[in-house]
């Protein structure tokens, strides 16, 4: 990312909207409690774990677009759509190998399997499309 004060603000606000305004992590995960202990009770830990992680995947995404030359906006956000969609579910088959309760991940996972992965697709995504505009 070319501008990482733009890429934090793209997160913070996406956050901010998708968990304190519109609730979506509940609504689509329904594990009500998970999200209150991740985004509620460790915000400020978790938000900074989330521009590191977000920023791994949209990275990822973006290594794909210079090998596949692909140049267009509509074309990047649908990469980043897909590479998250890869990692994602990848990261929730590892997890739900692990014990429910083993970690706030295992837990995550076991709990909202595959609408976790939705809910990165989602988050990563809009992260990217918002900083794809401000830029």
């Amino acid at each position: 990312m070319d501008n990482l004060f733009l890429y934090v603000i793209s997160l913070s606000i996406t956050t901010l909207v998708y968990v304190y305004i519109l609730h979506l992590p509940e609504k689509i995960s329904g594990a009500k409690s998970l999200v209150k202990h991740y985004y509620y009770d460790n915000g400020i830990k978790n938000f900074i774990f989330d521009v590191f992680l977000v920023y791994i995947y949209i990275s990822i995404a973006r290594f794909f677009m210079r090998l596949l030359k692909i140049n267009t906006i509509i074309g990047n956000i649908l990469l980043v759509a897909v590479c998250t969609l890869i990692i994602s579910t990848c990261f929730m088959f590892y997890f739900l190998t692990r014990k429910d309760g083993s970690s706030f991940f295992a837990s995550w996972f076991h709990k909202a399997k595959f609408s976790a992965v939705l809910y990165d697709v989602i988050l990563v995504t809009t992260t990217y499309a918002l900083y794809r505009i401000c830029i």
